[in-house]
């Protein structure tokens, strides 16, 4: 039947042809659908268009449901910090361009303990500072860091290109030799460690793709020299 079908359209198409041609329109180029095949591309592509539709809502609505509700905290002139309202984590972003070996800022102590917090950050065996700036506190560990406190000079330098928008991050272990409060990373970064607990716990063939604080650097010589 589709086949009777299609070579009668045909046929009627080009007796129109025909006779559209004899009637003084020969100069024209004239191309004649069947009803029929403009009405199957018309259904087909409705039901691409609903089935597109259908899966992209799926990915969107679980976005939805999901995602994290950010609330703006804190900016200055060179950094924003923002609160996921669902885990409570507060995340730092950069609103300036930076370049390896930058300074971004300068730190201090707010205070001196001789342990470690989650919050602290160490400067030899026995002396661990509360950052002041407070605001620096809240930029968050990755396995593949994009800024390195040096505790040396007190200043937080920039180790790869920045750019305005990318979220600010140290590798903890760079200063720290066991940590408060170890965990499992999930920075989601190539080379991620998965367990993150102190410069300690690094084996030799960690160590050479980063960069660690002077005492963490003597640290690990002695660890490793033994």
């Amino acid at each position: 039947m589709i086949k009777e079908g299609l070579m009668q359209c045909c046929l009627t198409a080009k007796f129109q042809q025909y006779d559209l041609l004899n009637n003084d329109a020969a100069h024209r180029s004239v191309i004649i659908i069947p009803m029929f095949l403009i009405e199957m591309g018309i259904k087909c592509s409705l039901l691409i268009y609903y089935y597109l539709i259908f899966c992209f809502s799926l990915p969107m609505q679980f976005n939805t449901a999901s995602s994290p509700i950010n609330k703006f905290v804190f900016s200055n002139d060179f950094l924003e910090v923002w609160k996921d309202e669902v885990s409570g984590q507060h995340s730092t972003f950069s609103t300036v361009n930076y370049q390896p070996a930058d300074i971004i800022c300068d730190f201090g102590a707010s205070a001196i303990v001789q342990a470690p917090s989650y919050l602290t950050v160490q400067l030899n065996t026995n002396e661990h500072i509360y950052l002041q700036p407070s605001f620096l506190q809240y930029i968050n560990h990755s396995c593949s860091p994009n800024v390195f406190f040096d505790t040396t000079i007190l200043k937080v330098i920039c180790l790869k290109e920045i750019k305005a928008g990318d979220e600010l991050s140290y590798f903890y272990p760079s200063t720290e030799w066991k940590m408060a409060q170890p965990f499992q990373c999930v920075c989601g970064s190539d080379n991620c460690l998965g367990f993150i607990g102190g410069a300690s716990y690094l084996s030799k063939d960690n160590v050479h793709a980063y960069r660690f604080s002077d005492f963490i650097f003597q640290q690990l010589t002695d660890k490793f020299s033994k």
